[in-house]
């Protein structure tokens, strides 16, 4: 075996990644005027679309502040997460990949008014994801099946 056979595809796993642990957020994130549209690549599913990124929104029901704390608990529970805002009815997460630390950005934004909960989950380099940001999305809406809203008090028990 030669050294160029070594080297070659050893330079091309560094690279990789550096090029994953550089990656700064998307300048079009945040919420103001919904969620960011996908590119072209199929690395981004998006409630909002109604092409090939297209997943169905969550259901879920309750005021603003309740729903986006069981969001943020839910999307803290997945492995390789950072909650980077929650603001509102606006939630933007980051997540790591294991081997290679690339970045995928998670932004959650509820419709207290219709009961949803629109979501986009997008690789911020390559091409091609491999469904990583359609399992997590199914991931975080199984989640949120299973967390109980927050428990109230009856109105006469503060008395």
């Amino acid at each position: 075996m030669s050294i160029q056979n070594i080297i070659l595809p050893l330079a091309a796993l560094v690279c990789l990644a550096l090029a994953g642990c550089s990656s700064s957020s998307p300048d079009n994130l945040g919420g103001v005027d919904g969620l960011s549209p996908c590119p072209g690549s199929p690395n981004c599913v998006s409630s909002t679309m109604d092409d090939g990124h297209a997943i169905a929104p969550i259901r879920i029901d309750g005021e603003v502040a309740d729903v986006m704390a069981r969001v943020e608990a839910a999307v803290r529970s997945l492995p390789r997460s950072r909650v980077e805002r929650q603001t509102g009815p606006y939630l933007h997460a980051v997540f790591t990949s294991t081997f290679f630390g690339f970045h995928d950005d998670l932004e959650c934004l509820y419709d207290a008014e219709n009961g949803l909960l629109h979501i986009r989950s997008a690789a911020r380099t390559g091409y091609y994801d491999f469904g990583v940001n359609r399992r997590r999305v199914e991931r975080l809406r199984k989640l949120l099946s299973i967390i109980p809203e927050p428990a109230t008090l009856p109105e006469d028990a503060t008395k």
